[in-house]
């Protein structure tokens, strides 16, 4: 359920992300994605603060829930949706050099946290989607 005041607080979490260096496990494409779930529900389903500090780091934590990548994370706890149906506040996945990087779909298209910082995406660049509700 979306808490009142999430339009605001999506904005901030993003925003946040912005002015943050790339740092695995504090400013990464799953932190930016659990932050901006949290502003739009209350909730960190996904836990946090998250104690890895690399790629390795970040591949051994999904493991430990069982999962193989971001997709799988993202579907063992919402439901699924096609990416042109997502609204804002939604999450999704894509796909860039050959990994699989979570986002969140905003107003203006879709945007996710990389090496290079904030990118933003055209919705059709999104592999999958899954409701934030």
């Amino acid at each position: 359920m979306r808490v009142a005041g999430w339009e605001q607080a999506l904005v901030e979490a993003i925003e946040r992300h912005v002015a943050l260096p790339f740092s695995w496990g504090v400013s990464d494409c799953a932190v930016l994605t659990t932050d901006c779930i949290a502003a739009v529900t209350g909730e960190r389903p996904f836990g946090g603060p998250f104690r890895y500090r690399s790629e390795i780091g970040a591949a051994k934590w999904l493991r430990r829930k069982g999962l193989d990548d971001l997709a799988a994370l993202g579907a063992s706890r919402f439901e699924e949706c096609p990416p042109s149906l997502a609204r804002r506040g939604d999450i999704g996945m894509i796909e860039r050099d050959g990994k699989i990087c979570a986002g969140v779909f905003t107003s203006q298209g879709f945007v996710s946290k990389a090496e290079r910082g904030i990118i933003a995406e055209p919705v059709t660049a999104v592999a999958r989607a899954f409701r934030i509700d």
